[in-house]
This record gives structure tokens, sequence and C-alpha cells, in this order.
């Protein structure tokens, strides 16, 4: 498929990043953000999530506002251990030159009152389904010399947190891939990022049972993600959350973990109230 004359927007250079860009979590929040950023520079986008419906619909308003970009609809649920094969074979014809693994979400609470089908059923979704893509998708873009990943981790890949074990390990797992592969994909030309960002106004904290703390809105932070490609490879939005990642740098990584449990506690206790 021939590219388009690039327009204005974030991405630098999206002709690097073109025809097809990819995103998992599409259907809402931030995923639905870089969707509709990336349409408006003119690539054509893969959206990828359980919500059919919500992704048809987005599908549409994509096709309403910027004519001549397509989109691809694939609804899987990435918690399923073969929803990543499902995402390949859907893709397979297609040139994926930007991945944004974005799909996410966690329970808060004690980690041995969750079954251990309901831990590794989200490991999957948060850390192993990146893994896969990122092999998959990376390979073909270090083979043409072109292209670009993002992580989106959290600002708790940086230290354990109590009461969010499983899933603040996964954020962890999602930071050191991603400084692992901006090295080995530089000569290829081949950037990588890792988005840190604290709580945004999304879903999310309603499936974590959390109330959200100082949230940013979803349209800023895809931009600076976005805006950042090929020239940061930790990306971390807004000055608390970068204040937040300054201060573990400063603690002991076992009070640090104190520290975030201890507010994680307290958020789901504000909940409660």
């Amino acid at each position: 498929m021939t590219q388009r004359t690039a327009r204005a927007g974030p991405l630098r250079d999206p002709e690097r990043y073109g025809p097809w860009a990819l995103v998992t979590g599409a259907s809402a929040g931030l995923g639905e953000c870089y969707a509709l950023g990336l349409a408006a520079q003119g690539l054509n986008v893969v959206l990828v999530a359980r919500r059919a419906e919500r992704l048809a619909a987005l599908a549409q308003r994509i096709a309403r506002e910027h004519p001549g970009v397509a989109t691809l609809v694939v609804a899987a649920d990435l918690t399923r251990a073969d929803a990543c094969e499902t995402v390949i074979a859907a893709t397979r014809s297609l040139e994926i030159g930007l991945l944004i693994c974005n799909a996410g979400a966690a329970r808060t609470g004690s980690f041995f009152a969750m079954s251990s089908a309901e831990l590794l059923s989200n490991f999957d979704l948060n850390a192993r389904c990146t893994v896969q893509l990122c092999h998959f998708f990376g390979a073909a873009m270090v083979s043409r010399r072109r292209g670009g990943i993002i992580v989106v981790s959290s600002i708790v890949g940086f230290t354990g947190v109590a009461g969010w074990a499983a899933y603040a390990a996964a954020k962890a797992s999602g930071v050191s891939l991603a400084l692992g592969l901006a090295d080995e994909c530089a000569k290829h030309r081949v950037a990588i990022q890792v988005l840190c960002p604290g709580h945004i106004r999304t879903e999310f904290h309603e499936h974590a049972n959390i109330r959200a703390l100082w949230p940013m809105r979803p349209g800023p932070v895809s931009r600076a993600s976005l805006a950042a490609l090929g020239r940061r490879r930790v990306v971390v939005p807004g000055w608390f959350n970068k204040f937040c990642v300054f201060g573990l740098r400063l603690l002991p990584r076992a009070f640090g973990a104190r520290v975030y449990g201890w507010v994680l506690g307290g958020l789901r206790q504000d909940l409660a109230d």
C-alpha cells in the first residue's frame, strides 16, 4: 500500500511508522486516544480489544472524521492464551509499522485471596501478551529497518506494591523489556518507548476497585507519548508522576514498596467509604 502524505500531528516522521499501526486496548481511554491520533496523521489502524461493538463504533468514527484512513477491527480477549495468535493471523497480510501495547487491567487486593487462574490470566494480559506481540511484529520491523513499538507500563513498574504485587511485577517486566529492546533495535532504526503514566481518567480504576489519584486526561498523555517516540526511551507524563519516579530512586526499594502499598490501601479504603 502506498503511504499517504503525512499530516501535522505529534508523531514525527509518520512514514517511518506506517502504513499500519496496531493498538491493543483500543476500545476506550488511552488506546482510543492513540488510535484517533494516529488516524489523524494518516496512518491506518488495527483496533484490538475485547468489546467488538466499541471497536466498530471507533472504526466508524475514524472513517467519518478521516476519510481515506483504513481500519481493521480485531475483537480478541488478550487474557486468553491463544489471543495473540488471533491478532497475528488477522494482520498477517498487513505491514504493521507501529505497535502500541496498551491493553491492561488489574484488581487490587491480597495476592493470596485471588485464584491462581485469575492471577495468571491477568499476568498474560499485562506481560506475556506484550512479549509475544513485540517478538512477532518487532522482527518484521527489524527486517524492514524501520518502525516503532510503544509499551504502556506504569510508574508502579519501578517498585513493588503491596496489594498489587502481580500487577506491579507485570509492569516492571514491560519497563525492562522496552529498555532491553531499545538497545537491540536502535541499529535497525526501530524506535522503542516505554510509557509510564500514573493515574489516567479511564475505566481502569473502576475495574481495579480504586479511586484515581489526580488523574491525567488520556488525550494529552497519548500525544506526549507519540511526540517522544524516537526521541526518548522512557516517558513519564506529568510533573507529579515524574516526582514519584524520582522519589523511588532515592528510597530503599523495600521502603518504596511499603509506601506505595500504603497509598494504594488508602485509595481502596476511600472508595469503600
